[in-house]
This record gives C-alpha cells, sequence and structure tokens, in this order.
C-alpha cells in the first residue's frame, strides 16, 4: 500500500466485511499468569504484499507448490520472479482475493485482470503465479533456516494491506460494515475525493487526514473504540509505533500527546533498536523498501537485513522476539487454503486471508524449525498477552481475533541453548 492519502482512505474503506465474533477461549486461557519466558522485547516488523508460496516455495519441510490449477482445471509451472523491479501491481483487495479463493478451491488467481497477462504488452508471463528463488532471497532464506520459519500463518483478512497493518497490531480490522463482503458501493460526496465511497455505516479510517483537502490532520478525529494490547501493558512496559501508524486510529491512542510519546517515524527506527531505551514492544510498518510490487525486492531484503543486524548487536538481543511479516498476499498465487472463519451471507469468504511469510528471529526461536501450527496476524498481540498474562481482548470486543487466533509460542524453545546472532551482509541489487 502506497502513502498516498487516497490510498490509504479507499483501502481503509468498507472492506473488512463479516468480521468473525470470536467464542472466549476456557478462562484460564483467557487470563493467566505472565510467562517465564525470558523475552523482554518484542519487534514486529511489518513488509508488504508478498505470500509464502512467492517466497518460499521448495523450502525443506515447508508446504509448498511448483504447481498452480486454473479456474479451467489447467496445472501450470509456476515461473520464477523476474530479477530487478517488478513489471506491475497486482490486485490484492478484497473483491480480488475472493475471486482468488474461489470457494476455497485456490483455482482462481487467473480470474483476476492483470495476473496472467501483462496490460502493456499483451502477452501472458503468468506474474502473479511467480515465484522466487534462494538465490533471489538469498538472506530470507539464511534467516529461515537459522531460525524458525512459519509456514501456516495467514493474514487475519482477505486483503488488502491497512487491515493486514491493523489486524497485525489490534487482533482484527474493526470496521466490518458491509454485509455480503464486496466492494464499496455507497458513495458519500460530503465526504470528499480523499474517501470515495464508503458502505453503510462505514467509516473513513484516515483519521489523520481531512476529508476534503488530504492534509494531515493534528489530531484524529474518526477513530474506532476498541480496546488494544498496548493499554494494557504492565506498569513500566514501554511501547512505540513506526511508521504508517495503525494505533492512531484508536481513540484513546490518537491524541497529540499520545502520538509524541508513541507514534514515531520510521527512520527513527535504526536508531532506537540501538539503543538502551528501545521500547519493549514495538511495531514497525516498513514503508521504505518494503518490498510492494512495483519494487525491486533486493533493497527490501537489504533493509530487514539492516535492522535485523542492528538487533543482533544490540544490546537487548538476548531478550528479544522478533516477527518479521508481510502485511497482505499481494496479489500473489498461494497453494493452501486458508481456515474459514467466517462466511458473509453471499457465501463470500473473508477470514482469514491467504499466508503470509513470518520469519520468527530470536536465540529462543527454534533452530531450523518450520513451525506448522495454523496461526494469523491476530496471534501477534496474542503472543504479547500470553507473555505477560493479559486478558483477551476478545472478552472486551468481540470482534477481536485473539481468542481464535493460534498461539506462537510453539515457534519458541526457552529451555534450549540461545541461538547466536545470524549477522549478514547485504548484497548489490541488479
Amino acid at each position: 500500500m502506497n502513502g498516498k492519502c487516497l490510498a490509504l482512505c479507499v483501502v481503509a474503506l468498507g472492506l473488512w466485511g463479516c468480521a468473525e465474533v470470536a467464542a472466549p477461549e476456557q478462562q484460564g486461557q483467557v487470563e493467566g499468569a505472565a510467562t517465564t519466558a525470558p523475552i523482554k522485547y518484542v519487534v514486529v516488523l511489518i513488509k508488504e504484499n508478498h505470500t509464502f508460496d512467492n517466497y518460499f516455495t521448495g523450502f525443506p519441510g515447508a508446504t509448498s507448490s511448483l504447481t498452480a490449477k486454473l479456474h479451467d482445471g489447467r496445472v501450470i509451472t509456476r515461473p520464477i520472479a523476474p530479477t530487478g523491479p517488478l513489471p506491475r501491481d497486482l490486485c490484492h483487495g478484497h473483491s480480488c482475493a475472493s475471486k482468488s479463493w474461489n470457494k476455497g478451491r485456490m483455482n482462481g488467481f487467473d480470474l483476476v485482470s492483470g495476473t496472467v497477462t501483462d496490460p502493456e504488452s499483451g502477452q501472458d508471463d503468468y506474474l502473479a503465479y511467480a515465484r522466487f528463488t534462494e538465490t533471489q532471497i538469498p538472506n530470507y532464506w539464511q534467516y529461515a533456516r537459522h531460525f524458525t520459519l512459519a509456514d501456516h500463518f495467514f493474514a487475519t483478512t482477505a486483503g488488502p494491506s491497512f487491515p493486514g497493518h491493523f489486524a497485525s497490531v489490534v487482533g482484527f480490522s474493526p470496521w466490518a460494515s458491509n454485509p455480503t463482503c464486496g466492494e464499496p458501493s455507497k458513495c458519500d460526496p460530503s465526504l470528499g475525493p480523499c474517501s470515495s465511497c464508503v458502505q453503510p455505516a462505514g467509516r473513513c479510517t484516515a483519521t489523520r487526514y481531512d476529508a476534503k483537502t488530504c492534509a494531515i490532520k493534528e489530531e484524529a478525529s474518526d477513530c474506532t473504540d476498541t480496546p488494544t494490547v498496548v493499554e494494557a501493558l504492565p506498569p513500566g512496559v514501554t511501547w512505540a509505533e513506526y511508521g504508517r501508524h495503525s494505533l492512531d486510529h484508536v481513540k484513546k491512542l490518537a491524541t497529540a500527546a499520545d502520538r509524541a510519546v508513541h507514534m514515531r517515524s520510521e527512520e527513527q527506527l535504526l536508531v532506537d533498536l540501538a539503543s538502551a531505551d528501545q521500547p519493549n514492544v514495538i511495531f514497525a510498518h516498513l514503508g521504505e523498501d518494503s518490498e510492494h510490487p512495483n519494487q525491486d525486492v533486493c533493497p527490501g531484503e537489504n533493509y530487514s537485513v539492516r535492522l535485523l543486524n542492528t538487533i543482533m548487536k544490540g544490546p537487548h538481543w538476548a531478550q528479544t522476539a522478533v516477527f518479521l511479516t508481510w502485511d497482505d498476499y499481494g496479489g500473489w498465487y498461494d497453494s493452501v487454503t486458508p481456515t474459514t472463519g467466517a462466511a458473509c451471507p453471499n457465501g463470500d469468504h473473508f477470514n482469514t486471508g491467504f499466508r503470509v511469510p513470518l520469519i520468527v528471529v530470536s536465540p529462543y526461536a527454534r533452530p531450523g524449525f518450520v513451525f506448522k501450527t495454523r496461526t494469523e496476524q491476530a496471534s501477534i498481540p496474542r503472543f504479547i498477552e500470553d507473555l505477560y498474562g493479559l486478558p483477551r481482548l476478545a472478552l472486551k470486543d468481540s470482534r477481536n481475533r485473539d481468542a481464535v487466533a493460534g498461539s506462537l509460542m510453539g515457534a519458541f524453545d526457552f529451555t534450549q541453548a540461545p541461538n547466536p546472532p545470524l549477522i549478514l551482509s547485504t548484497r548489490p541489487c541488479p
């Protein structure tokens, strides 16, 4: 998702329909004592727009597929992704995700315009089915081999970008105003060009932008009241969010005072990761070299390496858990059918979305381990809850998915000899 106001508003409007009402867990699971894990720092790095099969096809022990079935029954061998800047972005909104999902058959990707044929040249390139090889993203594969790779980690919603960013921090995307899970269909001209269309009872959630001029506001004015994990953190546990802030869409956290303390620029991230005063909980939405098509993925991988090197050389590595993940499927093919957590009245699918990569980097991540428990973006705030013994957010807002999302604790072994740092070199890009 780019940083323009229009794109921010459009993806934030009415595209989150039919959110599942999470059933609370047993009381002992909902609220318990903090773990004895030696983790005091949690860093969540969120990049953009790739599926698991797009990045990790053929990874040893992981579920992936070298072939793909088209909607007409034909089976193709998936092409290798082009090197350098990608030729185009792929549709990754909800309607395109639903069409690709195709009632769980996972064979509708070719029904989406631009996935098979280059609209400029008219040539078939089957771009949406492309896969990056280990030689193209060698450092990501090294991290996956040295630490833990989750091969059943799903986006919480079926596209697009902002819901994935928000769910990774909060546990769901709360603006679920569309009863059919379709695209926006009713326009409210009073909201101006920044907002485009909204669903019935929908709300423009680009809270820091004026609806008519797209100018940044001083205060967030149209926010959700849903509770968040950062508000429940124990005294003395600090947090900050970097880059494109999800939490300034939460009314209680959107004041000028809160933003001054907690909402930080992406440029500040590397400085803070090297500091003894690093916040205990970090959510970083990486817009710089995010790997969002049409970007070349090489500079994005190099950026991840610089961030992870800083963490592993920093003063808190011995007590750190890093979750390196991606916000949504980006229009790319994936072979694993998502869990059907929410069925819309028209039979459409919303929760969960497609698989996205998750690499768990920590001294206590299971080395060389492929973590197969079904988890999702809402599992990240759940991990923080489990770490500190916090109650499930679903107890206060039943739309939150933290009570139904799988646990990420199985990706760790807190009794093992700690993994040493893996300091990698950036590489020349084409």
